[in-house]
């Protein structure tokens, strides 16, 4: 189960300037599934939340400004699940804009992220964004239960797959990375032939059997596959040497 704020967090920050139009945040907002953002300044401030509800109200000007009706409540990225689940229900909020040691705004985490983390389940965020990872240059999938049924969204492309021990009380921690010619039918082959020709992958499968997600990226480019695999692998080895 994830423990951490950044393990569940959305680092893809969807958030709009004090002087946005009210229609087009409102469009943006349905686009991409979520229910509300935060509002940031040029000098990147931020001056506040605006929702939906907010939108819709037949109150108010046409700047997003002026529709404004919640603080912006913020929570450090190290912070723990409790902690921040603490404040949403102190504050009786949905969201909390997850913040750097720099207060800068890096994420997003909702009440609905919070109780799957509680709950030992996948934190799915909206489908609407792109999931790109740090280097921009990769859209990952959100975490799945290493389970059959869940091979049916998995995409028929080549790409890079990594298997992730996820447990209450216990912090999400990668496990396995490898290229993938279709992910497709390598989801499919993990979750149905044993894997007697890898010891170690066999290995991994039945010992941490109920606690397996998965995370694939679909990429057509050899090189970036490759490079992909060679950063996630060095991640792994990072996180497992804590």
């Amino acid at each position: 189960m994830a423990k951490f704020v950044h393990e569940i967090m959305n680092p893809e920050l969807f958030s709009v300037e004090p002087r946005a139009p009210r229609q087009d945040t409102l469009e943006f907002l349905m686009l991409l599934g979520i229910s509300g953002c935060p509002v940031i300044d040029e000098a990147g401030k931020m001056v506040g939340v605006v929702t939906i509800r907010d939108l819709i109200a037949e109150d108010g000007g046409n700047e997003v400004i002026r529709r404004i009706s919640e603080p912006v409540l913020t929570i450090d990225l190290n912070a723990t699940v409790e902690e921040a689940g603490k404040k949403l229900s102190e504050y009786h909020a949905h969201r909390l804009v997850v913040t750097d040691d720099k207060g800068r705004a890096v994420g997003l985490v909702s009440a609905v992220d919070l109780v799957a983390a509680l709950v030992g389940s996948p934190v799915v965020h909206p489908k609407g964004f792109p999931h790109t990872d740090t280097s921009g240059a990769v859209a990952w999938s959100d975490a799945a239960a290493l389970e059959p049924e869940n091979s049916e969204e998995v995409p028929n492309a080549p790409g890079v797959l990594v298997l992730i021990y996820s447990d209450k009380g216990r912090v999400d921690l990668p496990v396995w990375v490898e290229v993938a010619a279709n992910l497709r039918a390598r989801v499919d082959s993990l979750v149905s032939i044993p894997q007697a020709d890898t010891p170690s992958l066999a290995y991994i499968l039945a010992r941490d059997h109920g606690h397996l997600h998965f995370r694939v990226a679909a990429i057509e480019d050899e090189a970036l596959r490759t490079q992909t695999a060679t950063r996630m692998r060095a991640e792994l080895r990072r996180r497992t040497h804590l």
